[in-house]
């Protein structure tokens, strides 16, 4: 299951993919009787695993990897952060065994492309579906790639062939140079396309730039994203999690995420999210704040397994 806006899937925007090694392996954990009840749920997640002698202790090396996006004194530690989560949450151990160890390695996986690249994506992507919002984005690039090549059919080669979102995405001084009318000419409409270029604008003036996006602090990130216009708190989580790869992010407005921490503390019944017509109530967000509590502060890897547990492969 992917991360979800209210109408789209997010991950075609802010994500990144690059192999990662984690050689880890957790022994196949004893099935838990299941307690019905959200105050059961509760007492169950908090209690530490060392308290628990039918819970399975992770048994994974402390292996340091440094991301391309975090300071250099911040480190992803995968094997500390896995046996942090299985031991404040009594449910995480069981499924951190059940998810395959390489589908891990894509979250922290260095980004490709620039902050504004991926913001610019981010924006092009919001409420289309995949194919559509690609056309679109293949098409604005193209409209930069055009100047560099002299031949038109050269252009278009060199967009299929390489990273659209790398070096050969336009920065941002070459799009708040383009018309909003060219702009919309792919496809974009009239209200994103000044969002880009609001985007671009900020960028372009350094009101926002790399070293900021660094720099600062997961909080002041946020804030400084939303005052650009089309971008709001669910955007900055996304971009804090799957590009600058912050650890403690916790994307409360995100559904899947919702969804995936209802089922994981046994609040709701994955049948009844698999139902049609089925309207299943499902926890405030200041009960999942509380909830999430016990991931810190690791709650971004957390939620990344609660968008895996919606799998269908995996409920």
């Amino acid at each position: 299951m992917v991360p979800q806006p209210p109408r789209r899937s997010p991950r075609l925007a802010l994500r990144a993919s690059v192999p990662l090694v984690l050689a880890a392996s957790l022994k196949k954990p004893t099935k838990l009787p299941r307690t019905k009840g959200r105050k059961a749920a509760t007492a169950r997640t908090t209690e530490p695993v060392s308290a628990r002698a039918d819970l399975p202790q992770p048994a994974l090396p402390l292996t340091s990897i440094t991301t391309s996006t975090l300071p250099p004194d911040k480190t992803w530690d995968a094997g500390h952060v896995l046996q942090h989560l299985c031991r404040n949450d009594a449910n995480m151990a069981s499924l951190v065994a059940r998810i395959p160890r390489a589908k891990l390695t894509e979250l922290m996986a260095p980004p490709k492309g620039t902050p504004f690249a991926s913001l610019a994506k981010a924006i092009i992507f919001q409420q289309l579906h995949g194919k559509a919002a690609t056309t679109i984005y293949n098409r604005f690039v193209a409209l930069f790639q055009s100047t560099a090549h002299t031949d038109v059919a050269e252009a278009k080669e060199a967009i299929r062939s390489q990273d659209l979102s790398g070096d050969d995405f336009p920065t941002p001084g070459e799009v708040r140079a383009m018309p909003i009318d060219t702009l919309r000419s792919v496809g974009l409409s009239q209200r994103k396309a000044s969002y880009i270029l609001d985007l671009a604008h900020k960028f372009d003036t350094k009101a926002i730039d790399d070293e900021k996006l660094v720099t600062l602090d997961s909080v002041e990130i946020s804030k400084l994203l939303c005052q650009v216009k089309g971008i709001g708190q669910w955007t900055a989580d996304m971009f804090l999690i799957f590009y600058l790869k912050r650890l403690d992010v916790f994307p409360v407005l995100d559904l899947g995420v919702r969804r995936g921490m209802a089922v994981h503390f046994g609040l709701i019944s994955a049948e009844s999210l698999r139902r049609k017509g089925t309207k299943a109530k499902e926890p405030s967000h200041d009960e999942l704040t509380k909830l999430a509590e016990c991931w810190r502060p690791y709650r971004s890897i957390a939620s990344w397994y609660m968008w895996q547990l919606l799998d269908t492969k995996t409920v």
